[in-house]
C-alpha cells in the first residue's frame, strides 16, 4: 500500500509539473509574438520626408482602426507644404516585425523651413488601434499626450508584477 501511495503521489505531481510546464509555454509563445507600433519622422536616402508606423515587435501587426487627425491639421500641413501627400491606412492592414507604413510624406526639397513642418507635423494626432495575432489589443497615438492612448503597452505583460498568477 506504502509503495502504492508513493507512486500515485509522483503520478500527480508529473501530471501538475506537465501542466504547469503547458501554461508556461503557451504564455512564452503569446509573449514572442507581440507587435509594437511606434511612429517615427524621417529622411530616406530617396529624398523624401515623412512621418510613418513601424512595427518594433517581434509580432504582426492588426490595424484594427484608425483615427486620423483632425482636417484642420492636415489643411495646415498642406498649406505650407502643398506637395505633401498623405498615405491611405486601411483597418485590417497587417504588418510585418520591422515593416513600415507611410502616413505622409514629401520631398526633402520642399522643406525649406525644417522647424515649421516639425511643428506642424507634430500637431498631426492620428490614433491607432492594434492587435496581436492572439486578439490583445492596445491604442497608440502620434501625440504622446493624446488621453485616449493612456493604458496597458503590449510590453507591460512582460513585466507585470502579477505574470506568475496569470500563468497559473
Amino acid at each position: 500500500m506504502h509503495k502504492a501511495t508513493v507512486a500515485g503521489f509522483i503520478s500527480v505531481l508529473a501530471l501538475l509539473l506537465s501542466v504547469y510546464t503547458a501554461l508556461v509555454t503557451h504564455r512564452q509563445e503569446r509573449l514572442s509574438a507581440l507587435p509594437l507600433i511606434s511612429f517615427r519622422r524621417n529622411a530616406t536616402e530617396q529624398g523624401v520626408v515623412g512621418t510613418y508606423i513601424e512595427n518594433g515587435g517581434l509580432g504582426p501587426l492588426l490595424i484594427k482602426s484608425f483615427t486620423p487627425a483632425s482636417s484642420n491639421a492636415l489643411a495646415a500641413l498642406r498649406s505650407d507644404f502643398p506637395t505633401v501627400a498623405f498615405d491611405s491606412v486601411t483597418p485590417g492592414a497587417v504588418l510585418r516585425p520591422g515593416e513600415r507604413l507611410w502616413l505622409f510624406h514629401l520631398p526633402a526639397n520642399d522643406v525649406k523651413d525644417g522647424i515649421l513642418y516639425d511643428q506642424l507635423a507634430d500637431a498631426i494626432d492620428e490614433v491607432f488601434e492594434y492587435c496581436s495575432l492572439y486578439g490583445n489589443c492596445w491604442m497608440a497615438c502620434s501625440v504622446q499626450d493624446d488621453p485616449r492612448c493612456k493604458g496597458e503597452h503590449p510590453y507591460d505583460m512582460i513585466f507585470h508584477p502579477n505574470i506568475w498568477q496569470q500563468v497559473f
